[in-house]
């Protein structure tokens, strides 16, 4: 071995696999089911959404008193605090529900 690199085969060659790319995931095959199964369900809800979205606009959600709309000209604030607070709860609540054991 040239001298430079003596004493640093463990660097070269480690004793344990290096995972690099998408080989340092090959491990956790319940958490990649998990995130593929996740990412699945976001899809199948964003195109539920996308279809019922002519109903769901006729819903008051944006319109509710305490959100904030300010419109001056050449500016329009929208904050919609009351209506994210009540899906922020709906949401807390659904996942604290399914997530109880």
């Amino acid at each position: 071995m040239p001298p430079d690199i003596a004493g640093k085969s463990e660097l070269i060659f480690p004793e344990k696999p290096v995972y690099t790319g998408w080989n340092m995931f090959a491990e956790n095959d319940e958490s990649e089911i998990l995130m593929q199964r996740l990412l699945i369900l976001c899809g199948i809800l964003l195109l539920l959404a996308g279809l019922l979205w002519p109903w769901l606009s006729k819903l008051p959600f944006g319109r509710l008193p305490g959100d904030i709309v300010i419109e001056r000209e050449n500016f329009r604030l929208y904050f919609p605090l009351t209506s994210g607070l009540l899906v922020s709860l709906v949401l807390s609540f659904l996942l604290w529900w399914w997530t109880r054991k």
